[in-house]
């Protein structure tokens, strides 16, 4: 017997909406530069987490200049809290300096800058004009923090792909009394009371756990790959980040990049 696609898939028109939650990390900044560059998607705005790998301040005028070199100017950005949650931890100190640097890479400021909202009311804003899918690369507190402010907001969210958590694999954050053992990713890790309160939301979530990272190492001449073909978009930042940071080469796989 044969069969055909069923007729009650969505009909698709355009490019898909969405909302980038980041905390600016390396493979974070990698992964927009990608999204930036993805004719699929539609980036209606981007928040980042004031308790990811960056802070507000810096996170804010990093994020900017990024948008600006690829002559981006009309995406909204915000920024949510720099507090963890109950019971989660931040990232390493030497971690977030170097995201707040962006790694020794040096853009070009942008004049007249408008100064960035708050990432819940951002989220908010996006999700009521139109449903959007939020793109999750760093803690969840950002969209926790949306939610609660107005309860019926999860239901206008599309749904959430994220790169978060390790359901059958040792999870990688090592700090304080948490060791790989216990299965914690960092993104969670950070907020795990936000992923909870997430996740007992309706809104369908897509995760790409350590489970599936894993199994995606970062070669080790992902540098040089950049370097060979410059003029191709953010290529020259790409490499950059990892001539400027050498550590970041040595991360074991894609993470969010994937």
């Amino acid at each position: 017997a044969s069969s055909s696609p069923s007729s009650s898939a969505p009909a698709t028109s355009g490019p898909q909406p969405i909302l980038i939650d980041t905390d600016l990390a390396g493979d974070d900044v990698l992964a927009i530069m990608a999204l930036l560059r993805d004719p699929a998607v539609a980036i209606r705005a981007i928040t980042i987490d004031g308790n990811g790998e960056g802070h507000c301040a810096a996170g804010l005028r990093n994020m900017r200049r990024l948008l600006g070199a690829f002559g981006v100017s009309d995406i909204p950005i915000g920024c949510g809290s720099e507090l963890p949650g109950e019971h989660g931890h931040l990232f390493p100190e030497e971690w977030r300096a170097g995201a707040d640097a962006l790694y020794g890479v040096e853009l070009p400021a942008v004049a007249g800058a408008e100064a960035g909202r708050d990432a819940a009311e951002l989220i908010a804003t996006v999700a009521n004009s139109e449903p959007v899918t939020i793109v999750a690369l760093g803690p969840w507190t950002n969209v926790a923090d949306a939610f609660a402010a107005d309860p019926g907001l999860s239901a206008r969210i599309a749904g959430i792909h994220a790169m978060a958590g390790a359901i059958d694999v040792p999870g990688n954050m090592s700090i304080a009394e948490i060791t790989p053992d216990d299965g914690v990713e960092w993104n969670v890790g950070v907020a795990p009371d936000a992923s909870a309160a997430v996740l007992a939301s309706e809104v369908p979530v897509m995760l790409v756990p350590l489970d599936a990272t894993n199994d995606a190492p970062v070669p080790a001449d992902f540098a040089s790959i950049f370097e060979a073909d410059p003029a191709a978009a953010g290529a020259s930042i790409a490499f950059e980040i990892f001539a400027r940071s050498p550590a970041l080469t040595f991360e074991p796989s894609f993470w969010d990049k994937l």
